[in-house]
């Protein structure tokens, strides 16, 4: 009997032996659905075929009843493993294109992509993190994906979400609401990943950020804001920056006054405003923000980034002065930055308004009121306002109505005053005060034209057109937005040797070439003291001067003292773009 004892005991503990072995060599496969330990609970993920994901992480308490309008603050711990296999819903907005409300205030959260099991290999991967667009209005972090980052095997992705609109931006320039909280949703999610990524198999310290449109500008502002400081290590920036008329709000009061007024909502005393705003339905919130737009789906942005005039602690401030004036002052974070911009930005707006015959008749009858809305110049002094469409008017049409003959030019000028000078303008301020070695700027003209647009998924033609606003994301993340890139898509090659290049600036935070087959075609740091050149991105990508045209076209906005260049009764010293 005593040796069937031992017998038994040590069977017992081969079968635990071997399940354990079992257990390991089934996660070094990847065939377990692997468990991270975050600060706040362990969360788990799920497999894919080729990678594994973290879905709906809050990294903020639910921004909800006495929380909304208020800094995010840290979520609660949890007991049990977090496990969703559904990506979080979006934040609460109005959808132009289904004028309806969606989405959700509790909205807080994060997506982790990692290539490998957490936990399985030594080696820490590079982190990239995306910033979604949407001028601070709509936009949905969730529906984004980082399948084309996890094929390169080379570094962890994160996406999240912000608040939105008035929910994100209200500023009643006062203690009662004093704006920003979508930027510092922003600030604490990369917070986030600076205690948690290495959990993932991520490196807190090789942190990039990157996005598009106001996601681009989001990326801006973090490279201004001391709150972001150390949170990220390199920087992209692909149509928008802070500097762009639409990316910051000069008066956010009058927006949160027109929006109470909207909902039956006290506007002469900022406190019963903001207890009012805060008591109404989140549904009924949302649907006045598709009554802000003042002409057709402009502004784009009637809530976004502001200064914290009302904030009392300068601590936690997010910006402490306009944009052009922290550049302008030096004291920002220098991180190597990628920036550029599309080379048709303004195609599908013009589009929206030729498809409407009762836009296109105001926009040729009433230039004088039209243009300064349309062309974000409204807070221009009178004065000024008709010195600008008048020369507008002249410069792009010859003075002649809006038509199909000089369609390309509403294009042009859309682009260059919305998208192109101020990302020119930027790229060059930093590159001004920033040190070329370690802190380079590199300037790009994206200009390739794939299978997918923004505008032919929406049934129209680009023949005679660029890239349009946002059709370069589509190389570097994917979402439901455009068609997927497999193996068999023409654009296939182009696509693996753009995010070849840029997950490379991610791990070395330095431009290697485009292709191995053409390693004379490099990436050069803009030089402020010579002429502009940026990175020409078509299928056969290489450095180019700025030509004529475009060179003609920004000098021609050099002529006016716009307010999103200077600091109220400032002026900048010019731009010799």
């Amino acid at each position: 009997m005593e040796k069937l004892g031992k017998l038994y005991k040590f069977l017992s503990i081969l079968n635990v032996v071997v399940l354990l072995l079992l257990e390991v060599t089934s996660a070094d496969l990847g065939d377990a659905d692997p468990v991270v330990l975050t600060k706040y609970g362990k969360v788990r993920g799920i497999r894919t075929k080729e990678h594994y994901e973290f879905r709906k992480i809050p990294f903020a308490k639910p921004p909800l009843g006495q929380l909304r309008f208020k800094p995010p603050q840290e979520p609660e711990a949890w007991t049990d493993i977090l496990h969703n296999e559904d990506f979080p819903e979006y934040c609460i907005q109005w959808n132009t294109f289904w004028n309806t409300t969606e989405g959700i205030e509790d909205c807080l959260y994060t997506n982790v992509f990692t290539p490998n099991h957490p936990g399985k290999s030594d080696k820490k991967l590079p982190v990239m993190v995306y910033i979604h667009s949407g001028g601070f209005m709509f936009g949905r972090g969730a529906q984004f994906r980082a399948d084309y980052l996890m094929e390169t095997k080379k570094v962890v992705a994160v996406v999240f979400q912000y608040r939105l609109g008035s929910f994100g931006f209200l500023n009643t320039e006062d203690s009662h609401s004093f704006g920003n909280m979508g930027m510092k949703d922003q600030v604490l999610a990369l917070k986030f990943v600076q205690e948690n990524i290495d959990k993932f198999g991520g490196d807190p310290n090789q942190v990039m950020i990157f996005g598009t449109s106001a996601g681009a500008a989001s990326v801006h502002y973090h490279l201004l804001s001391p709150l972001s400081k150390g949170l990220f290590h390199s920087a992209f920036s692909g149509s928008g920056t802070a500097l762009c008329p639409w990316a910051f709000q000069r008066n956010p009061k009058n927006s949160a006054i027109k929006l109470a007024k909207l909902l039956s909502c006290p506007t002469d005393n900022s406190e019963q405003l903001v207890d009012c705003l805060r008591n109404r339905d989140a549904d009924e919130i949302g649907f006045a923000h598709s009554k802000l737009m003042d002409w057709a789906t402009d502004p784009i942005a009637a809530f976004g980034p502001s200064l914290e005039v009302g904030n009392p602690d300068p601590t936690t401030k997010f910006i402490h002065a306009h944009p052009a004036d922290i550049i302008q002052s030096g004291k920002v974070n220098e991180v190597p930055w990628i920036v550029g911009f599309n080379s048709d930005e303004g195609y599908e707006h013009t589009l929206s308004i030729f498809r409407d015959s009762k836009l296109m008749l105001e926009l040729n009858g009433k230039p004088d009121e039209i243009y300064p809305i349309t062309l974000e110049y409204v807070n221009e002094s009178d004065q000024t306002k008709k010195q600008i469409t008048d020369k507008v008017r002249e410069f792009y049409f010859k003075n002649e109505d809006i038509c199909d003959r000089n369609m390309k030019n509403l294009s042009n000028v859309y682009s260059d005053k919305t998208y192109v000078l101020c990302t020119l303008r930027s790229a060059y301020r930093h590159a001004k005060i920033g040190k070329p070695d370690t802190h380079p700027i590199y300037l790009f003209q994206f200009d390739y034209k794939g299978k997918s647009s923004i505008v032919t998924l929406r049934g129209f033609s680009r023949e005679g057109f660029g890239s349009n606003h946002m059709d370069d994301i589509q190389y570097l993340i994917n979402s439901p937005l455009f068609e997927f890139i497999d193996e068999e898509s023409q654009d296939k090659p182009f696509q693996k040797e753009y995010v070849e290049m840029i997950t490379n600036f991610a791990v070395t935070r330095k431009i290697a070439a485009f292709s191995q087959d053409r390693p004379d075609d490099v990436w050069q740091p803009l030089d402020p003291g010579g002429n502009i050149k940026w990175y020409h991105v078509t299928s056969q990508p290489k450095m180019e001067p700025i030509t004529d045209a475009w060179s003609q076209r920004m000098h021609f906005w050099d002529q006016f003292d716009l307010q999103e260049y200077s600091v109220a009764g400032k002026t900048q010293p010019r731009d010799e773009l």
